[in-house]
């Protein structure tokens, strides 16, 4: 399969939390190689933009010729177009190549500053929306772009029919990460089939969300780039944006960066997870202990859910298949395991198991099952065969 390629058409953000840099990071965990034209270049880091400085419109359209006429561009996303000269080449540009386009209309940053100037709004409009296939304005951007206030579901389904039947774009996400309640809910319109949507996911507390919507609109971007269809593409990026903000970076005095790599991260961990649990399961079954369940949690930074373990269970000797999660009854242990700095956990039953009793392993309250603890699952193998050795 060859290598599908992404082009985000965006600002700088010299503190790497939004803007081309964050697209990149988003583009590289998809799997797709990211190319950028680069349309300004920010001042700018958690707390405010000190300073904007305009690339001239004939470099931004030569960046995106030179790597369309060489490389290729199978989808391409817009954030910060901070000027009507900016608005109307890339829009000229993107006619003349003709590939699959998502629009973020950056206006103001996490900050406050406004990056799109107030008369450069209706070339967004007028020259960038019709030819969009995906536009995702947030709730004060929908309020700019239709003229209405927006205050519920209901409002943001509206919004997104106006502004796809007004402008022509094909697919309208008004984002409702401004709204308040236990869930984060976007609105989509999608005038292929005159759907109307809903996309849900548990509202996240956190100041850790800037960057935000680049990466959200560059995840579908990157999806469409693999040839998903749009709305396939969508629910992808809204997983991936969920669980960016839930393992948000932490750096910087004001609104942190949404983590734009966690799905590379969370793959590494699970791997090293999954190795763990099969290392130590075949381990005890080579020290003669014949049933139990070796569980390994992903790294500390990583359990925000309670649910992120791999554990394997084996019986009379043979390994069961991996699985993604904590066995039944096993919460309470993993949080005190994280209370500690553990990762590992390794539960022993059976008749030999008993013999645990003599060293002082942990006996499970209503189980069966005699537990140990390490730093990984391995290491919590050691524990149990030690003890076994020591009192055989």
């Amino acid at each position: 399969m060859s290598l599908r390629k992404a082009l985000t058409i965006a600002g700088l953000d010299s503190g790497a939390g939004a803007g081309a840099t964050a697209d990149l990071k988003t583009f590289h965990s998809f799997g797709v190689y990211g190319m950028v034209a680069l349309t300004s270049v920010t001042s700018q880091n958690t707390v405010e933009v000190r300073s904007i400085s305009d690339v001239p419109p004939n470099v931004v359209e030569d960046e995106i010729n030179v790597v369309a006429e060489d490389i290729g561009v199978d989808a391409a996303k817009t954030g910060m177009l901070s000027n009507s000269a900016i608005i109307a080449t890339v829009s000229r540009t993107v006619r003349k190549w003709g590939f699959p386009l998502v629009v973020d209309p950056v206006m103001v940053a996490k900050s406050g500053a406004r990056l799109l100037r107030e008369d450069a709004v209706n070339s967004l409009r007028n020259l960038l929306l019709p030819i969009a296939l995906v536009v995702t304005p947030n709730i004060p951007e929908a309020e700019v772009l239709t003229g209405e206030t927006i205050k519920d579901l209901g409002d943001m389904g509206r919004a997104a029919r106006w502004i796809s039947r007004e402008f022509g774009t094909s697919i309208v996400i008004v984002k409702g990460g401004h709204l308040t309640g236990p869930e984060s809910v976007d609105v989509i319109y999608d005038s292929r089939h005159e759907s109307l949507h809903e996309l849900r996911a548990p509202r996240i507390d956190t100041s850790n969300t800037h960057g935000t919507g680049c990466s959200f609109s560059a995840a579908i971007a990157a999806g469409i780039a693999k040839g998903m269809d749009a709305m396939d593409a969508i629910r992808a990026a809204k997983e991936f944006i969920t669980n960016a903000i839930l393992y948000s970076v932490g750096v910087g005095h004001g609104h942190g960066p949404v983590n734009s790599l966690v799905s590379l991260q969370l793959s590494a961990a699970k791997y090293d997870a999954l190795m763990d649990s099969i290392k130590a399961t075949n381990r005890l079954i080579a020290a003669g202990l014949r049933s139990g369940v070796s569980i390994s949690l992903l790294p500390l930074d990583y359990f925000r859910r309670g649910d992120e373990a791999i554990y394997v269970e084996f019986d009379e000797g043979r390994l069961g298949d991996p699985v993604f999660g904590l066995p039944n009854d096993f919460s309470s242990l993993a949080v005190e395991a994280i209370g500690k700095g553990l990762k590992g956990i390794v539960a022993i039953k059976g008749v030999t198991a008993q013999a645990l009793n003599r060293c002082g392993a942990i006996k499970t309250v209503g189980t069966k099952y005699w537990i140990a603890m390490g730093d990984n699952a391995i290491d919590a193998a050691n524990v149990i065969i030690n003890c076994l050795d020591q009192h055989q």
